[in-house]
């Protein structure tokens, strides 16, 4: 089995704040600060009810057939989400990521979530890059109206 990282504060790491092997869990976290991914997790892991902010890569970064549920993903330096291959992303809040929101790939599925304002160095204000949407989600951008997920 995995590791369990549960209740912690990883704030001001050289690298990443929480990193998880294969199947791990990640629960109830705040990552902060970090240089690098705010929460990283291999295949297999569950990542939910933690808060990435203000990390120098990715809020949560997590490899294939993941999930990915409840979390709260703001102001990094990269993308909000970034998922991997086989991923579930359901009932997450991403905002004011430079990246996008959500940057997956064709197999990652996306429910319930809330991407407002991140994409903040294109032109284009795309909230996801690339995913499966099963369900109602809510994109938008402070600077123009009319935006959807994809």
């Amino acid at each position: 089995g995995g590791s369990i990282v549960r209740g912690c504060t990883a704030n001001s790491n050289g690298i990443a704040g929480i990193s998880g092997g294969p199947s791990s869990l990640i629960e109830g976290n705040t990552a902060r600060d970090n240089k690098f991914d705010g929460i990283a997790a291999r295949t297999d892991s569950t990542v939910v009810g933690n808060v990435a902010r203000h990390n120098g890569g990715d809020g949560i970064d997590v490899m294939s057939g993941s999930v990915v549920s409840g979390n709260s993903a703001y102001d990094n330096t990269s993308d909000g989400i970034e998922a991997s291959a086989d991923t579930v992303v359901s009932g997450n809040t991403t905002r004011t990521n430079t990246g996008f929101g959500l940057n997956g790939v064709a197999s990652t599925a996306y429910i319930d979530n809330v991407f407002s304002d991140n994409n903040l160095v294109a032109a284009d204000d795309r909230q996801v890059n690339s995913g499966l949407q099963i369900g109602s989600n809510v994109c938008r951008a402070v600077q123009h109206t009319g935006n959807s997920c994809p």
